[in-house]
């Protein structure tokens, strides 16, 4: 993962297997009440689903820390983009994730 602008340097250096490293975002950073839903949307089995029956784009929005340590949320936008392999005739899926903007723990929506 790669952060730029405000949060360039706080946010740390994760690679790794897609699956773990998912789960182990969610566990870590992501506001409790939208943890199973990104999970689940985002799953590897999930985004190939969307792909194969023609979604060109997989989205959600959510709540999360930029740092373990953190106690600020931010409502986060993120995409899983499919692209092409021509070279496998394959696909793969491009991650996008951006900050929305700072909430406050008052106003994070309960559902």
């Amino acid at each position: 993962m790669i952060s730029y602008g405000k949060f360039k340097g706080r946010v740390p250096y994760i690679s790794g297997d897609y699956s773990t490293l998912l789960q182990e975002y969610a566990d870590d950073y992501i506001f409790y009440h939208d943890k199973e839903a990104v999970l689940n949307h985002f799953s590897l089995q999930s985004i190939i689903s969307y792909f194969y029956r023609g979604d060109e784009e997989v989205h959600s929005q959510y709540y999360s820390k930029i740092t373990k340590d953190d106690d600020k949320y931010y409502l986060f936008s993120a995409s899983a983009i499919k692209a092409e392999n021509r070279e496998t005739n394959g696909i793969r899926a491009l991650l996008f994730i951006n900050e929305i903007e700072e909430v406050p723990p008052t106003d994070i929506i309960e559902y």
